[in-house]
């Protein structure tokens, strides 16, 4: 028979074998908790220091950086996010400024432009500008946001504050009473003829553009084989990735042979349509309408005739530099047909498809 004593009670585990095992369970979870109520430093220093490390990794709202995106080169929340965290290093000289990213379509790829406007006085400390091939915009936001690096390092707060402050102490030195007068005057003059710039430099940035592309094309024709080709000029407006097309184009088929003779078409034509770009791809659609002279020659009486032309061109381009280069294709919906008095007759084609190469002014 054991005895297992706790304290003054004593309990025989002879005849209570269960209620001795409860016993030693109820003992070893009272002083479990008993420890686990006890102040624990190190607990306490973890949850500070992770208290500490959410708070640090909040920032302020972005209200001071302005990205005015116009083309595709630009991506306006991941510059925003780098901006930013390069901002949230330098909060004493974030509170005094401004930060502005813009850009503007080029025909290799968009102009960059950063600047740093102070708050206080409208004055511009940082006006850089870049220019970007396509290739490279993926790149646009480490470039601003290394250049915004360097200006923060070189700016100096001290040296920005004595120089204001011994600004608006200027006309207490002044013992003139008409200069004390005149100097606010002229204060909040050039405060407004800078906030101005910066609103005309952000309409201008809105306005559409005019560009133009001159073109040649080589096409294979069907269900009736031949080939073709053309050259033209347009001209279109818009925004960097949608934009309007006007122009016009010839295009003059090889010369084929029917019966004794043969015979080729021109055809002068106008085309409106709408252009997409983004990055190197550009996919333009067109209606082209005009007239067709088809001209036979080698017969013993040959004739001109002209026709009313109605098709449908898609083309997709690469933009390569200031050239672009790509496969296009084009339908019309009139069906026609030529053929030699008491002789053969044969099916004009209305189905052509080839490549395109051109340059944009």
């Amino acid at each position: 028979m054991n005895t297992v004593i706790f304290g003054k009670f004593r309990f025989n585990s002879f005849h209570f074998p269960g209620l001795t095992c409860c016993a030693v369970l109820l003992v070893w979870y009272f002083a479990w908790n008993i420890r686990a109520l006890e102040p624990n430093d190190n607990i306490k220093s973890t949850s500070d220091d992770s208290i500490s490390s959410v708070s640090n990794s909040v920032t302020d709202d972005n209200d001071d950086i302005l990205i005015e995106q116009q083309t595709e080169c630009l991506d306006g929340p991941k510059l925003q996010q780098a901006l930013a965290f390069v901002l949230n290093r330098y909060p004493e000289k974030r509170q005094l400024m401004t930060i502005v990213a813009s850009d503007a379509p080029t025909e290799a790829g968009a102009n960059l432009h950063l600047r740093a406007i102070m708050k206080s006085s409208g004055e511009i400390s940082l006006d850089r500008q870049f220019s970007l091939e396509s290739a490279d915009c993926n790149s646009a936001a480490d470039l601003l946001s290394l250049v915004l690096e360097q200006f923060l390092t070189d700016f100096s707060v001290e040296q920005w504050r004595a120089e204001h402050e011994s600004d608006a102490l200027m006309p207490q030195k002044v013992a003139s009473t008409e200069a004390l007068e005149e100097k606010p005057t002229e204060k909040i003059v050039e405060k407004v003829v800078t906030r101005e710039i910066v609103k005309e430099v952000v309409v201008e940035k809105d306005t559409a553009t005019l560009a133009g592309f001159v073109f040649v094309g080589a096409d294979f024709r069907w269900i009736t084989p031949g080939v073709d080709f053309e050259l033209g000029v347009a001209f279109d407006t818009g925004t960097s990735a949608h934009r309007l097309i006007a122009g016009s184009i010839y295009r003059a088929t090889m010369p084929k042979t029917l019966g004794s003779g043969r015979y080729m078409e021109n055809l002068f034509l106008l085309c409106v349509g709408w252009q997409y770009r983004a990055a190197r791809i550009v996919v333009r659609s067109e209606v082209r309408v005009g007239a067709e002279l088809i001209s036979g020659f080698g017969y013993g009486t040959s004739y001109n005739e002209w026709n009313l032309q109605l098709e449908f061109n898609e083309a997709l381009l690469f933009q390569l530099g200031a050239f672009r280069l790509g496969p296009q294709i084009g339908i019309s919906p009139i069906r026609r047909h030529i053929f030699v008095a008491g002789g053969p007759k044969e099916n004009l084609p209305n189905f052509r498809a080839g490549i395109s190469f051109g340059k944009t002014f």
